[in-house]
Formats: structure tokens, C-alpha cells, sequence
């Protein structure tokens, strides 16, 4: 019977220890559970947060690449299309893509951690309970068999066991019969439970933190994909503007010196005109004085009408040069269209560039607003600010309408100078072919007459 009661209250004070320490680790359970939950808590607004940014970035970038896509199937320009139809804003509108995906896939994740926590919680009640339930039955066990200690850990538990093992037989033979066997192993295995749940609850937790760990450095990374994302398209919506830049400069340079040629033409025009005047005026004087006739031949006035005309029609076609060029001046005044969502910083810097450009047209080729530097300074200004770019992309389609319609002005100019270089020609040629026949017509009436020669000749026989 003493080895029975040694037995049993060793088993007892044992379970009683195990408790304590089931005590310990659920205190420790309980505050990582706290802060399990609170991370992942915040992992789960966090990818919400992310996936709601995503949603919006992929609508902004999208939406930059498409007005610009649009604009360049709508509108004709010269310049490339090819550019932007380049890899940066395939790599664009992926990455955007992509950045949504692993948001979505994070918010999955963090919402399957919560659902996790909250089993974990659920768990943590039922162990709680269970460890209460062992409690009471340890303190039944320990009241049973009398070895009850003010401060109940297992080493007062072994110290009352010592003490009793060494009072009378009597008292250890009555204790030893109090032990109810049963009761002490179903206690035992109910402990034994608890902490395999224990065990289980911290395995849990810490397969949670890691998961919640991967979530964290995931949205890092996806917020990197972000940022690969704004900076492509930024990027690929950049290469359109400098595009637009060098087009506007290059449309503004030939403008500038068709204007030139064409005012040199005005010259010429002026000069065959007064030729023309000079000429027909000096072929009636010359008719007058050397004819009885006052009227010049037919075929002479007619040829200096054709060669008015000639001038005429020349002087026409510099006037239609004119209008194109003054067209395009009056474009350039008048600027860009700013819309009411324009961001006024990147509005006021392509805003000052197009006054560049009309400030010095008459030398814009020479000018340092259209040099390779300057442009590339203007737009890698821009680019400091993407997310301006992205929103505000339709101050790139206004630059672009109006390099259109400049660029239609050129276009204009230019077939217009074909037919002021061809008339300038048949001009020249009808003064040229007019003067010949007042020439030659005035030579052949200054010639003797053949009676008159005969008379002369007769007169010096005689």
C-alpha cells in the first residue's frame, strides 16, 4: 500500500507540474496569438489596400496607353508609331496586369491567415476549457489523497508527499485507499491531450507568422512590379511626347524655310512684273516712234497679256504659301488645349515650349528650344513626376493635335510651293518669250524697205 500511495502521488505531483507548465506555454500562446492576429489583421488591409491600388494603376496606366493609342490611329502625324508600340508599353500594361494578379492572390492569402487565426482562437477556447477541466480535477485528486500545498507546484506537491510517506502506517494505509486509480490515469490522459494541443496551437501560430511573413515581402515585391509597371508606361508615353517634341520642330523648321524661299520668290515675282511693265511700255514707245501704226502687233500685245497672267497666277500661289504659313503661326498662338483635369505643372511646360518654338520660328532650326538636349531636359522633367504623366496624358494629346494640324500647314505649304516653283517658272519663261517677240518684231520693222533700197540705188546711178 506504500508503494501504491508512492506511486500515485508521484503521478500526481508530476501532473501537476506538466500543468504548470501547460500554464506557461498558453500564457505565451496567448500573447503570440495577440500579435499573430494583429499582423495579420494588418496583412489583410494591407493587401486590400494593395489590391485596391492595383485596380486603380491598372485603370491609370491603361488608360494612358489606350488615349495615346487612339490618338495615333485618329490622328495623322508623320512621326513613328512604332515607339510606342516598343516593348515599354507592352512591359506596361503586363507588369500592371501582373501587379493586380499577385494582389488579388495576396488578398487571398492574408483572408485565408484571418480564417486560420480565427480557428487558431476557437482552439485556444477549447484548450482553455480543457485546461480548467484538468484543474479542478488535479485539485480533486490532490484534496483526495491529501497532499493539498498552499502554493501548488510539483516540488511542494513531492515535499507533502515526502512528509506523509514518513508519518504513521496507519495514516499512509488510509491515504493509499483515497487514490482513485481511474480517475488519476484519465487525468492523465486528458493532460497528455492537452498538451499534444498545446504543441499544436504553437505549431500553428508559427506556420501563420510565416505565412504572414511571405504575404509581407510579397506585397514589397509586388508594389516593386508597381513601380516597373508606372515607370514603363511614364516611359513609353515619354517617348511619344519627345516624339511630338521633335516633330513640332522639325514641322515648325520647314515651315520656316519654305516661308523663306517663298519671300524670296515674292522678289522674283515683283521683278518680272516690273519687267513685264517695263517691257511692253518700252515695245509701244519703240512701235510709235519707228510706225506709222500706234497699236503694238496682235501677236506681241498678246504675248506680254500671257506673260501678266503668268505673274499673276505666280503672285497667287506665293499668296496661298502666305496664308498656310500664317495659318500655322495662328495655331501656334493660340497654344495648347487645356483641359479641366490638366495637371498645370507638365500643361506650363509644354505650354512654354510651343511659345519657344513661336518666338523664334523665323530661326527655329537654330534656336535652342528644338535642340536634341533641351527636349530630352523638358521631358526628363516631366518624367520625375509619372504619376502626373499617367493622369494627365491629355496634354500629350494636345501637343499632338496641334503638331498635326502645324504639321498639315507644312504639308500644304509644301505642295503649294511645288506649283509656286513650276509657275515661277512659266513665268519667267512667258516674260522671257515676250521680250523675244517685241525684240524680234521691232528688229525686223527697223529693216529698209525693198522699194526704198531700189530708189537708192537708182539715185546714185544717175
Amino acid at each position: 500500500m506504500l508503494d501504491r500511495f508512492k506511486q500515485g502521488g508521484a503521478v500526481l505531483c508530476g501532473m501537476l507540474g506538466r500543468h504548470l507548465e501547460v500554464d506557461t506555454q498558453l500564457r505565451s500562446i496567448s500573447e503570440r496569438l495577440g500579435s499573430t492576429k494583429q499582423q495579420t489583421d494588418s496583412a489583410a488591409k494591407g493587401t486590400a489596400d494593395l489590391l485596391s491600388n492595383a485596380t486603380g494603376e491598372r485603370k491609370v496606366v491603361q488608360s494612358a496607353l489606350d488615349t495615346i493609342l487612339t490618338f495615333q490611329e485618329t490622328v495623322a502625324l508623320s512621326m513613328s508609331r512604332a515607339l510606342f508600340a516598343s516593348g515599354k508599353a507592352t512591359l506596361a500594361s503586363e507588369s500592371v496586369t501582373r501587379f493586380e494578379g499577385v494582389a488579388s492572390l495576396l488578398v487571398k492569402n492574408a483572408t485565408r491567415e484571418q480564417e486560420a487565426i480565427a480557428e487558431v482562437e476557437g482552439q485556444k477556447k477549447s484548450t482553455d476549457e480543457m485546461f480548467e477541466h484538468i484543474k479542478k480535477q488535479l485539485i480533486a485528486r490532490l484534496s483526495e489523497t491529501q497532499l493539498n500545498a498552499s502554493n501548488p507546484t510539483a516540488d511542494n506537491c513531492n515535499k507533502v508527499l515526502s512528509g506523509a510517506l514518513h508519518k504513521p502506517w496507519e495514516h499512509v494505509f488510509d491515504l493509499a485507499l483515497r487514490i482513485n486509480e481511474s480517475a488519476l490515469q484519465e487525468t492523465n490522459t486528458t493532460l497528455g491531450q492537452l498538451e499534444a494541443q498545446v504543441k499544436l496551437l504553437g505549431s500553428d501560430l508559427a506556420a501563420i507568422n510565416n505565412s504572414v511573413s511571405d504575404i509581407t515581402a510579397a506585397m514589397s515585391s509586388a508594389v516593386q512590379v508597381r513601380e516597373t509597371a508606372k515607370t514603363a508606361a511614364a516611359n513609353a508615353v515619354a517617348d511619344v511626347l519627345r516624339s511630338l517634341m521633335k516633330d513640332m520642330c522639325a514641322s515648325s523648321s520647314e515651315l520656316s524655310e519654305l516661308q523663306k524661299k517663298n519671300n524670296e520668290l515674292k522678289g522674283t515675282a515683283d521683278a518680272l512684273k516690273n519687267k513685264v511693265s517695263v517691257e511692253s511700255r518700252r515695245a509701244e514707245a519703240a512701235w510709235k516712234r519707228d510706225s506709222f501704226v500706234s497699236e503694238v502687233p496682235q501677236d506681241v500685245e498678246d504675248s506680254f497679256t500671257h506673260a501678266s497672267k503668268s505673274v499673276a497666277v505666280l503672285a497667287k500661289h506665293l499668296q496661298r504659301v502666305d496664308a498656310q504659313y500664317f495659318r500655322a503661326v495662328s495655331e501656334l498662338e493660340k497654344g495648347l488645349t487645356k483641359s479641366d483635369e490638366s495637371d498645370a505643372k507638365s500643361y506650363d511646360v509644354l505650354a512654354n515650349f510651343v511659345r519657344g518654338i513661336n518666338s523664334n520660328l523665323p530661326a527655329v532650326s537654330c534656336s535652342s528650344v528644338c535642340n536634341d538636349d533641351h527636349i530630352d531636359e523638358v521631358v526628363a522633367s516631366l518624367l520625375q513626376r509619372p504619376d502626373a504623366i499617367l493622369k494627365n496624358v491629355s496634354f500629350v494629346v494636345s501637343l499632338g493635335e496641334l503638331a498635326a494640324k502645324v504639321e498639315g500647314r507644312v504639308a500644304a505649304a509644301r505642295e503649294q510651293m511645288r506649283k509656286v516653283a513650276s509657275s515661277a517658272d512659266d513665268a519667267q519663261a512667258a516674260v522671257e518669250e515676250a521680250i523675244r517677240r517685241a525684240r524680234n518684231t521691232a528688229a525686223g520693222r527697223r529693216c529698209t524697205p525693198l522699194h526704198r533700197q531700189l530708189l537708192n540705188i537708182l539715185k546714185h546711178i544717175w
